[in-house]
């Protein structure tokens, strides 16, 4: 089955294809991880997992992204290994597989009713409100951390989102020049 798509993203072939371009954005998400490692670009990552990827392969790929980003904060940059810390990191993976749920459940409601661009946007909003609304939720408890949901903070780690959308878009159209994609025109609804 191929997943159906409501924007301009071109969803990953079969194969030996659809596996290369997993393991492009495989490379991509740890390569996001170093430079961004506490403001990952989840929301956009959710969003392209579930425009190009099937269901199940989305919340793999983002349970790889979330493992990474771990990885790449307890191995290389020193993440305090606390109780609090490693909470946190749970929360940040929880946080971005729901984000991704309902990125996939918003693309099904707008797949058939909207032209690309708002379906587009609205999936990508929606993944980007579901990640920071379930991470506002968890500095709610003794955990703490509202300190990091100021307006700065926030605005960072959106327009870190929308860069890395844009670039994802643009790996995306590369990798559909090389055929690595479905044309759209090949594309079956499910």
């Amino acid at each position: 089955m191929r997943p159906f798509v409501i924007s301009s993203f071109v969803p990953a072939a079969d194969g030996w294809r659809r596996n290369i371009w997993l393991a492009l954005l495989v490379v991509v998400s740890v390569a996001f991880n170093v430079p961004f490692a506490c403001a990952t670009p989840f929301a956009a990552l959710a969003t392209v997992a579930t425009m190009t990827l099937l269901w199940n392969e989305a919340l793999i790929f983002m349970l790889a992204v979330w493992f990474a980003n771990q990885a790449v904060g307890f191995v290389l940059l020193d993440y305090p290994q606390t109780a609090d810390s490693f909470i946190w990191g749970g929360i940040i993976g929880c946080s971005a597989l729901i984000a991704t749920l309902v990125s996939r459940l918003v693309m099904l409601k707008f797949r058939k009713k909207s032209a690309a661009l708002p379906s587009f946007l609205a999936v990508f909003l929606a993944a980007v409100i579901t990640y920071e609304l379930t991470m506002f939720l968890a500095a709610l408890t003794p955990l703490g951390g509202l300190d990091g949901f100021t307006f700065a903070v926030i605005g960072r780690v959106v327009s870190i989102n929308i860069l890395a959308l844009a670039g994802l878009y643009g790996l995306n159209k590369i990798a559909s020049g090389m055929g690595l994609m479905i044309k759209p025109e090949k594309l079956l609804v499910r």
